[in-house]
């Protein structure tokens, strides 16, 4: 129980490390020289971040129902700091 713990400290110490050292350096440079695309790589970025932050805290996200073509309005009430992950 304590090694699994210490295991997904050490992992979340990765992740937020990695984030600081590789991911911002890198959108930093794209957007200087002005990439068009940069919102996508921000996007996807955002979306490796957020998937090995669930996978590390042990949590499961499920998606149910179509993604709306239309223009539609989310609102959130948030009841903990996990429901933005």
């Amino acid at each position: 129980m304590h090694l699994r713990r210490l295991l997904r400290i050490g992992l979340l110490f990765w992740l937020m490390l990695s984030g600081l050292l590789v991911c911002y350096p890198l959108l930093s440079i794209l957007q200087r020289y002005g990439r068009r695309d940069f919102t996508d790589y921000q996007q996807a970025i955002a979306r490796w971040w957020s998937r090995k932050f669930c996978r590390i805290v042990n949590l499961r996200i499920q998606a149910h129902g179509k993604i709306s073509t239309h223009p539609i309005l989310f609102v959130a009430n948030h009841i903990s700091w996990i429901d933005i992950v």
